[in-house]
């Protein structure tokens, strides 16, 4: 048995044996029969409990933060759409006023944003919104680098990946998506520096014998993939395939939510357009998969069951995997000592059964 000694940030990681000699008469101690994680991280999440990060709204941010806390998420990266410029640069300004105001409030962490779009291929749109989408500039991006921090893009829309190199330069992790480039155009971007592919499989190229497109290059050079696990975007013999193809540290959980999460099934909106959520399946009306109303238990749920990979290696996709692409593993991601207090409780079943975001208990809003 083993103890976690915290205030804000971890103070102490060993054998309950070893606190005998501490002085504990000051210290809360939490008895937990279960497994004790690190905080989850989810860095592709555009909403949640009819909430959304386009919005451009505090409440909407305020109100996922409090939701995300429900699934074990400790940290997110609110995600925007391709949508006009104008609503774009308004979710970003209201994250960065958000931003400013977390510490010490109840919820989940806002980290930065996530763009996803407008620097897409049209031939991959998924449920992005084709009127809106721009080859990669940064006309209107450059007042924001202080949050963006991730940028889902299509390196072949990107001339003489110009774009690719100055988001590198700024230290954006950028990510491969909604693109039809080749392999050899993603194995150039990804020898500049481009690291990460965002939803595998899903709004990509694909594998061809004599062309492997996005995904042959994502399975066979050393991207870091992440994946939606719902049972809809991929077939859980396609997400135990990628646990065997992959190294289990290049490989991240996201939920790709949107506002409808948390909610169940009915007509929801993401970026603009309508959708459709019926049995848990989120499509446009022309039948596209549009989102997820995954929560991020349920990820690491499917994951366990979806394939033979142990608790510990599901729980690193959805922790310090994360954090190791978002370069914050010497804060976030594992239970370590000196590291932020971000920590899930969960029953033997795995069930959320307590969370602290940076050492504050987060009980009153766990009640589903």
């Amino acid at each position: 048995n083993y103890g976690i000694l915290f205030d804000e940030v971890i103070r102490k990681v060993a054998p309950i044996d070893d606190f005998a000699d501490d002085d504990l008469s000051e210290v809360e101690v939490i008895d937990h029969d279960g497994f004790i994680a690190p905080g989850l991280i989810d860095m592709h999440i555009h909403g949640a409990a009819d909430a959304d990060a386009m919005d451009g709204k505090q409440e909407s941010l305020q109100k996922i933060r409090e939701t995300l806390v429900r699934s074990g998420t400790t940290a997110f990266m609110p995600t925007t759409m391709t949508m006009s410029e104008e609503k774009i640069t308004t979710a970003l300004s209201a994250i960065r006023e958000k931003m400013k105001q977390q510490d010490g409030t109840l919820g989940a962490k806002i980290l930065g944003a996530h763009l996803e779009g407008p620097f897409i291929n049209e031939t991959y749109k998924g449920a992005q919104d084709p009127q809106y989408v721009q080859v990669p500039n940064d006309r209107w991006l450059k007042d924001y680098y202080d949050i963006v921090k991730v940028i889902t893009m299509a390196p072949e829309c990107d001339e003489d990946l110009a774009m690719t190199k100055a988001w590198l330069d700024e230290g954006i992790l950028l990510s491969i998506g909604h693109s039809a480039c080749t392999y050899d155009e993603a194995k150039a971007a990804y020898d500049l520096g481009v690291t990460h592919v965002t939803h595998c499989f899903n709004a990509m190229s694909k594998f061809h014998h004599r062309e492997p497109g996005l995904v042959g290059a994502a399975l066979l050079l050393p991207f870091t993939v992440d994946m939606i696990t719902d049972g809809y975007h991929l077939r859980p013999e396609v997400v135990e395939a990628v646990t065997r193809w992959k190294d289990r540290d290049q490989i991240c959980l996201i939920t790709d939510a949107m506002r409808a999460s948390f909610l169940g099934d009915g007509v929801s909106e993401l970026g603009g357009q309508k959708v459709n959520i019926k049995n848990g399946k989120c499509t446009l009306d022309n039948g596209t998969i549009a989102g997820s109303i995954l929560r991020f238990d349920d990820a690491i749920r499917n994951t366990l069951t979806f394939t033979k990979v142990g608790l510990v290696d599901v729980i690193n996709m959805a922790s310090i995997n994360v954090a190791r692409e978002l370069k914050i593993d010497d804060k976030k991601g594992s239970l370590k000592e000196g590291k932020d207090a971000d920590i899930v409780l969960f029953s033997p079943k795995l069930k959320v059964e307590g969370v602290y975001v940076e050492g504050m208990s987060q009980a009153s809003l766990l009640k589903d």
